[in-house]
């Protein structure tokens, strides 16, 4: 059978398998105890090699999905995964707002600037951009402490991690756990079951006790862990000191403990030891604004055909506006306007999509207005947009793994 593994939306799904031999394609549909239909489609290059192309739930085209391929031992065995949207809409205009991209630099106005260390930066991404960020490997042989991510004092990130039992989570307030006060969480423990936090003042000991306390612990009922499955987490410590640890899916509280004398921590850092573990650290940078404004939403764009399509992310704040616009024969025509609607302060980010048909134009400027939606004078207003791309009003997204092995 083939070695890999289907996640769709990272939750695991029981199918039956019937296969169906196309020309180009092998089409597999399966069903499990209850709906939905799923569709699966392989690429077969030839008798020995099938690369997956995609999964769909039902006829919609846009699902997220991953492939999950085998725990390897080295990460130069790690499969080349490639991301992408079909049909493919490749365009100048495109920007995800890294700082590693010159795009950024045309998008930021006076108001507008991208963030790439805030507490918003860190937060956990469950939809198709967690597929951007780096796959590490932790493991006997690799270096211990060599997987970290720089964070603020007060702060939430999203953790992925694939592995069998007990890897662990270090939140330091130096360079070296070592050396440095740390929080020490252990996730899964021995037997998969058993999460808890200590807390070491003089850095991480080379040899733990089981008498050293436990600050916090969780009894799982089943095992917290998969090597097949990504498993998701939101670790997190406010400024009131409060430190928890959060199932992103099942949005369980896992660990939860007020800290009267919190650290001040400055990164995380993630191992496993003797076992191999594959992670991914959650950060992101998008562009925001604080402030009511009118600018310029992005450069200027050249549509494809007579049809306008921008997919984004966008976040804002419960009692804010976003309106998109255009400005044709000196008049503002909306394109589309968000309102924030959230029931509580979190902020959270969606997909949207700003289309119009019948564009002639060979280029077309969008605008931006940020507004209060009652116009008071608010002082916490919070605008963001992320990951700017042309599309088709009908488009997949689709993960392709191109190192996939067949036995």
């Amino acid at each position: 059978m083939y070695s890999y593994y289907a996640n769709i939306y990272y939750k695991s799904l029981h199918l039956n398998w019937h296969l169906v031999l196309h020309t180009l394609f092998f089409i597999v549909k399966g069903i499990n105890s209850a709906p939905p239909e799923l569709t699966f489609i392989l690429n077969k290059q030839n008798a020995s090699r099938v690369v997956p192309i995609w999964i769909g739930e039902g006829d919609v085209l846009n699902s997220a999905i991953a492939w999950i391929y085998p725990l390897v031992n080295d990460e130069k065995d790690l499969p080349h995964i490639v991301s992408n949207y079909l049909p493919a809409t490749n365009n100048a205009y495109n920007c995800n707002f890294a700082k590693s991209k010159s795009c950024s630099k045309k998008w930021e106005t006076g108001e507008w600037k991208t963030a790439e260390f805030d507490v918003h930066s860190f937060k956990p991404i469950v939809d198709t951009r967690w597929e951007n960020f780096p796959t590490y490997l932790t493991s006997n042989l690799t270096k211990d402490f060599s997987v970290r991510v720089d964070i603020p004092s007060v702060f939430e990130i999203g953790i992925s991690v694939r592995a069998a039992k007990n890897v662990e989570v270090l939140v330091c307030e130096g360079w070296h756990p070592e050396r440095f006060p740390c929080y020490y969480v252990s996730i899964g423990g021995p037997d998969n079951k058993q999460s808890f936090l200590r807390k070491y003042k003089n850095g991480i000991p080379t040899k733990f006790s089981v008498d050293d306390p436990k600050l916090a612990k969780y009894k799982h009922e089943i095992g917290v862990l998969s090597e097949e499955l990504w498993k998701t987490f939101s670790l997190s410590l406010n400024a009131n000191g409060t430190f928890k640890l959060r199932e992103c899916v099942t949005n369980v509280t896992i660990l939860d403990y007020s800290d009267k004398s919190a650290l001040n921590p400055i990164n995380v850092i993630v191992r496993s030891k003797n076992q191999n573990a594959l992670w991914k650290l959650h950060k992101n940078e998008y562009l925001f604004t604080t402030k009511p404004n009118i600018a310029r939403f992005g450069p200027e764009l050249h549509p494809y055909g007579s049809q306008l399509c921008v997919a984004l992310y966008v976040s804002i704040c419960k009692y804010c506006t976003l309106r998109f616009f255009t400005v044709q024969n000196g008049k503002n025509e909306t394109l589309r306007e968000i309102v924030g609607d959230n029931d509580s302060d979190e902020l959270l980010w969606k997909e949207i999509k700003l289309i119009r048909s019948n564009v002639f134009d060979d280029t077309l400027q969008i605008y931006t207005e940020t507004y209060y939606v009652d116009k008071a004078d608010h002082q916490n207003g919070f605008w963001a947009i992320d990951d700017v791309r042309v599309c088709s009003e009908n488009v997949f997204f689709r993960n392709k793994n191109q190192q996939v092995n067949t036995e």
